[in-house]
């Protein structure tokens, strides 16, 4: 079975891989949560201390998807949005007990998950902390194993977009799928608790 952060090639829906996961509660529900990506901090460019991995939305089940559906507070987004600015953080994270404290992070567990959809647009482009990010790091590349060099997430298996751009589904940062280097971003309309969630 292949191993999503060492292919090349998107996913096909329906099939199953070997994802990087998580077994923590996120807002008192406690699952086998898909990741992608190192844990890491983003304090510099969004202001989010604690460390956290993101979803790796193409293997959320449909009892997760509803899940995150349910606890959507920005009725502009839909659940995928909601996701993607969703990250599992440590040390603290909330159950309806209150607050649960990890010592260490929980350890990233290697399991068989079925792919929902082989990738999503991403929708937070041009958040002025995504704009602020790109300038930082201008003429930054991507390497040949495709890992984005801001945290390390690998995009091999990122589906490029009709302009042949692929996404960092973990903090916008956008790359030419041939010359692997970094493209601009446009900065949109955007408010500041949604920008420190990504």
């Amino acid at each position: 079975m292949k191993r999503i952060d060492e292919m090349t090639t998107p996913p096909e829906p329906s099939r199953f891989y070997r994802v990087p996961t998580v077994q923590m509660p996120m807002f008192g529900f406690l699952d086998i949560w898909p990741v992608i990506g190192p844990w890491h901090e983003d304090r510099e460019m969004f202001g989010f201390e604690p460390y956290h991995v993101h979803l790796d939305v193409r293997f959320l089940t449909k009892a997760q998807q509803c899940f995150i559906e349910r606890w959507i507070t920005h009725v502009e987004r839909d659940w995928v949005a909601e996701a993607q600015a969703m990250p599992l953080h440590w040390p603290q994270v909330s159950t309806d007990d209150g607050l649960v404290s990890f010592e260490e992070p929980p350890e990233i567990v290697y399991r068989r998950k079925k792919c929902q959809a082989s990738g999503y647009a991403y929708r937070h482009r041009g958040k002025s902390a995504i704009v602020r990010l790109t300038e930082s790091m201008q003429g930054a590349r991507l390497g040949p194993k495709q890992i984005c060099p801001h945290r390390d997430l690998p995009l091999g298996s990122i589906a490029h977009d009709s302009d042949g751009v692929i996404t960092c589904p973990g903090h916008g940062l956008r790359w030419c799928a041939e010359s692997g280097r970094l493209l601009g971003q446009r900065q949109t309309p955007d408010s500041s608790e949604a920008e420190t969630r990504i």
